[in-house]
């Protein structure tokens, strides 16, 4: 019966570790490899993405180095998503006109500042 026990306890320990985990990203964001990442399922043009990713706590994704890279390549496969344009990996020669669905990114640990996008 102890044994049980244990393994019980041991069961709710990680549990809790991985709720305490995914709590760390704000509202809508997935945490992937130690980021928080959103993907819009709406189109929205340049300014208007950069306005939903503040009001969600974060901003569009910086494409900075081969690591992230790899994530969107893994979770936004064949698909165009505004990003930011200080993105070093990435051709950007779109019209901020457009519509096309964005990423943000958030730090773990980061508030929502505007439910409800």
């Amino acid at each position: 019966m102890f044994m049980m026990e244990k393994k019980f306890l041991l069961c709710l320990v990680l549990i809790s570790i991985q709720v305490a985990k995914a709590q760390d990203c704000p509202d809508g964001y997935e945490e992937i490899d130690g980021s928080c990442f959103f993907f819009s399922k709406v189109a929205k043009n340049f300014k208007d993405a950069e306005i939903v990713c503040e009001g969600l706590g974060g901003e569009l994704l910086e494409v900075d180095d081969a690591a992230t890279r790899a994530i969107i390549d893994d979770y936004a496969p064949r698909c165009v998503y505004w990003i930011s344009q200080q993105s070093l990996l990435v051709d950007y020669n779109q019209s901020a006109k457009k519509e096309f669905k964005f990423i943000c990114h958030a730090n773990p640990g980061e508030t929502t500042t505007e439910p409800g996008w």
